[in-house]
């Protein structure tokens, strides 16, 4: 039974003091709701000590019927062997609930951009120069999954050539500005593919130049025609030469 109610209660849940004091608690905080019984409260309220300071979100109703996402925390009240109960501390947290479901959207959209690029996109660690991004153009040029190259360098990953990639990763660290190098990528099953890579440094939550940007293109096919044009124009067509 709700024993006293202040202001910010009654512009939380619509409710004036006159019209909520002595109702149960049920009113705002409903038990029809799943995995949310009043009896959980009761439980905390006799937990002693322990208990205070805990914090509970769950899904309260305005008086209009509305739900409202709020964060109890309780504590106990009174003395027990006469009017034991509990205080409890609601604070209305919608505004933080939509902000976090903003932002889960945002990373959801860029998720979803970085992931279906038609570039391969990876990210490293500028000092350990251990991969924390690779997009699925990425696996699907290098011919790896992102779960098996996350974590770990060049070196590790490609015995043979990696420090090349480590190489070109330091020079375009020493050059802190976007630095654009060519090569040739072979894959485990030997298929050769050409790249051109533009690298870069940003910054990240922790401090500057904390994170390597790589973008790499796919020249395979341009590099061909490339190759074909330049037998083309000194081919003879008479001798059959070139």
């Amino acid at each position: 039974t709700i024993l006293y109610w202040n202001p910010a209660g009654q512009n939380i849940f619509g409710y004036s003091r006159d019209e909520i004091v002595g109702q149960n608690a049920s009113l705002i905080v409903p038990t029809d709701l799943s995995a949310q019984k009043m009896g959980d409260l009761t439980a905390v309220s006799r937990a002693g000590p322990a208990a205070e300071g805990a914090v509970m979100e769950l899904q309260a109703r305005h008086k209009n019927g509305h739900l409202i996402p709020v964060e109890m925390s309780v504590a106990r009240w009174g003395d027990e062997a006469t009017d034991a109960g509990f205080a409890a501390i609601i604070r209305d947290i919608s505004d933080r609930r939509k902000l976090e479901d903003d932002r889960r959207r945002s990373r959801t959209f860029l998720d979803t951009v970085v992931e279906n690029l038609p570039v391969m996109l990876f990210v490293k660690e500028a000092e350990t120069r251990r991969y924390l991004l690779i997009n699925r153009k990425a696996q699907n040029l290098v011919g790896m999954r992102a779960q098996d190259m996350i974590g770990r360098t060049d070196g590790e990953l490609f015995p043979g050539f990696g420090k090349d990639f480590e190489t070109r990763d330091s020079a375009a660290i020493a050059a802190n500005a976007p630095t654009v190098f060519e090569s040739t990528f072979t894959r485990n099953d030997g298929a050769r593919v050409d790249l051109k890579t533009t690298r870069v440094l940003v910054d990240g939550p922790d401090g500057p130049r904390q994170y390597l940007l790589g973008i790499s293109e796919d020249t395979t096919k341009l590099r061909r025609v490339e190759a074909a044009t330049r037998r083309l124009a000194h081919y003879d067509a008479l001798t059959g030469c070139l």
